[in-house]
Formats: structure tokens, sequence, C-alpha cells
């Protein structure tokens, strides 16, 4: 947990003294119970659901992204299946986030308009792609949402005036173009 970046921290959003203690024997049981459920009613997207949590609690991601994509089928606009689905392809994707990825947190964003983990991804991306305003919008928006003077509100506000320095740095390149075009 120390030295994580905020971006496992929002992702997670959990410290590691509040983590229950988890019993693996009722985790295999209850994930047998679910896969049996499924067989029944292979539409049921609460058992999908928990499919998904319970396969990424066990670190099977692959399963996890298998049953929130298929829920998704079924539930496209589902917030917490596009979390769910979100969160499992940012383990699989770290750094180079696709765009399917950066879609589905386009629209958490849409249902969730304060999603720290949507607004942190798409400004970094924002970022990325020297889309300079989009990032400030987002950074700005997020540094609300955290804690003031934690590490977390200390790196997007860092981020932040990384943008705004980028911003000015534009600005002042386009007054003198614009400047030695008129001939001032």
């Amino acid at each position: 947990w120390i030295g994580d970046s905020i971006l496992n921290k929002i992702k997670n959003n959990k410290k590691y003294t509040d983590l229950p203690k988890i019993d693996v024997e009722q985790v295999f049981v209850l994930l047998n119970q679910l896969e049996k459920e499924l067989e029944k009613n292979p539409t049921n997207i609460e058992v999908l659901e928990r499919l998904g949590k319970v396969k990424y609690l066990i670190g099977d991601f692959d399963g996890a992204l298998i049953a929130y994509k298929s829920a998704r089928k079924i539930a496209p606009n589902n917030l917490n299946l596009l979390k769910g689905e979100a969160n499992v392809r940012l383990i699989f994707e770290k750094v180079d986030i696709t765009k399917s990825t950066l879609d589905l947190f386009e629209r958490i964003l849409k249902l969730e308009n304060n999603n720290p983990l949507a607004l942190l991804i798409l400004a970094d991306q924002a970022f990325k792609e020297n889309n300079l305003e989009k990032a400030k919008t987002f950074y700005s928006k997020l540094i609300i949402l955290v804690k003031e003077n934690s590490n977390e509100y200390f790196e997007i506000s860092d981020k932040l005036e990384k943008v705004k320095e980028k911003l000015n740095e534009e600005n002042k390149k386009w007054h003198r173009n614009v400047n030695c075009d008129s001939g001032f």
C-alpha cells in the first residue's frame, strides 16, 4: 500500500487494514454455488456480477472479465457491471489502456459523474493525448473529491499544475505566433 500510486489506491479503494480476512475454502464453495446457479439460469445478471467479483477476488481475471462481459450483454448500461469490467481491463492493460476500456470509463462517468477512477483514467489519457483542457477539467473535478493534504491530493495537484503549465506554454506560443504574423 505504501508507495502505491493514486491509481492503485482509487482503483482498489481500500487500505490493507480494512480488508477482511478471507476464508479461502468458503470462497471456493461460493464460486461453485454461483457456477451451479448459472447452469440453471445463464442470464442471471446478479449471479454473473457476483461471479465476476469472486473471480476478481481470487485473481482469476480472465474469468472475471468473461463474467462481466456476459452480464453486460444482457444489461449493457448497468453501472456495477461497467465498473467491474473496466477494473478488470485495467489489470490487463496497465499503461496502454485500450479505446474499449476508455469508452467504458466514459460511460461510467456519464452514469456517475464523480467517479474518481473514471476521472483519473480519463484525465491521464487526455494529458497523454495532449488534450489539455479535458485533462484540466477532469483533474479539477477529481481534486475536489479527494481528502485535502493527502498524498492523493498532492499527486493530483501536481498533475493539474503540469497541465496548467503546458496550457500557459501553448498560450504564450500562440500569442508569439499571432504577434509575429501580424508584424508586431
